[in-house]
């Protein structure tokens, strides 16, 4: 009788741990779920932040993390670059180079290195060269071109 006791008041606490099981599980995975088109919902220093895209200024790969710039403040969120940015698939950023997606709203001109590369500097000054690879479908993009 003990025993069947111990499985119905096992079961009525996991029924009650469940919820917020999946809670702690849906917070975990959320390193940096969309909660609205114009937000993302980053795990940062273990708080949930609601980070606003207009804000944000790019995006850089840093192993299996990418840091988010955002003025003058960075959040280094575990995710990877496809994964950040099919989560902002909006028109308003772009794959530049492997390790960068910036937000084109914050492209202050395009320069030409030495090489012959191109390279974006943003409005807070930071240069960013574009990949060989993302060249012609950045250069499509700020002239106002639709190529993703």
């Amino acid at each position: 009788m003990t025993r069947i006791r111990m499985v119905v008041v096992e079961g009525e606490v996991m029924a009650r741990e469940r919820p917020a099981r999946r809670f702690v599980s849906l917070v975990h995975d959320a390193g940096s779920v969309p909660v609205a088109s114009d937000h993302l919902m980053i795990k940062s220093g273990g708080r949930m932040m609601l980070l606003p895209l207009d804000e944000l200024d790019a995006v850089e790969s840093e192993g299996n993390y990418v840091r988010l710039h955002s003025g003058g403040r960075s959040y280094l969120v575990r995710d990877t670059m496809a994964s950040i940015e099919a989560r902002l698939g909006c028109d308003r950023f772009c794959r530049i180079h492997r390790s960068w997606i910036v937000n084109l709203d914050r492209v202050r001109e395009v320069a030409m290195r030495p090489t012959g590369e191109h390279e974006l500097v943003l409005r807070d000054g930071r240069r960013l060269r574009v990949g060989r690879t993302y060249r012609d479908v950045v250069c499509a993009r700020l002239k106002g071109g639709t190529q993703h």
